[in-house]
């Protein structure tokens, strides 16, 4: 950590499961915390294993940039992720600046492609609900959720009734009753391939490496722009000479 960067202080607004596995933490902070759509927040959490030392997470935020709460969803993995389960409304959590340079880049009379796996859902939340991808005019937004079954699926609350972002669901495991998309989200891309625009069209994505690579490779081979396929650097894969 930089000397320079400053720890603001956090408080608990809310702390409730989202599926068995995710649960949503909100804080809330004394001045506002500015960030860009995608950007992630850095937790200092107590270190499990070495008494009085802590440790640096970071969690990408899934709120609108324009609001006054700091929302992270969480997947319960192990003891630090057990700790900010725990944590009760008042309590407070130290926090770093935002960081993070996978950020939304508003392009006008564009399709918008939103496509999360899992938490992955995070950013790409904080990107379709802010005021700079309406105010930019897309031609239309999706946002497609991919999931193993119904119990794993985030904030549709959200998205199922929004007046401009069409929400779509991929499960791969659904129950008998599901009356939606079954299989992946590539499963899905390829079902609407000659409904897509795909060289007019930005996509965000975020998940499992697997799901990005795979996602990236599919539009790629659509003849999609490698300028518009985005997500984290580090996902890449490397040129070979």
């Amino acid at each position: 950590m930089s000397q320079n960067e400053i720890e603001q202080i956090g408080t608990v607004e809310h702390n409730v499961d989202l599926t068995p596995t995710v649960f949503c933490l909100r804080l809330k902070f004394p001045n506002k915390i500015e960030f860009s759509p995608g950007q992630a927040i850095r937790l200092r959490l107590p270190d499990i294993q070495a008494k009085d030392q802590t440790v640096i997470r970071y969690y990408s935020i899934a709120s609108d940039p324009h609001s006054d709460i700091i929302e992270i969803c969480v997947k319960r993995a192990g003891p630090l992720t057990e700790h900010l389960r725990t944590l009760k409304k008042g309590e407070t959590v130290p926090v770093l600046v935002p960081t993070g340079n996978f950020t939304l880049k508003p392009v006008s009379d564009r399709h918008m492609y939103f496509i999360a796996t899992g938490t992955g859902i995070a950013p790409l939340r904080s990107m379709a609900l802010s005021r700079s991808l309406l105010g930019s005019r897309p031609r239309s937004v999706t946002f497609l959720f991919g999931a193993r079954d119904e119990s794993d699926i985030l904030y549709a609350s959200d998205f199922s009734s929004h007046s401009v972002i069409r929400w779509v669901v991929a499960l791969s495991r659904p129950s008998s009753e599901w009356k939606g998309f079954r299989g992946r989200v590539t499963d899905y891309l390829a079902a609407e391939s000659e409904r897509i625009a795909w060289s007019e069209s930005e996509f965000y994505l975020c998940g499992s490496s697997e799901m990005v690579l795979a996602v990236r490779a599919f539009l790629m081979a659509q003849g999609v722009a490698e300028s518009s396929i985005h997500h984290e650097p580090y996902l890449t894969p490397k040129k070979t000479k």
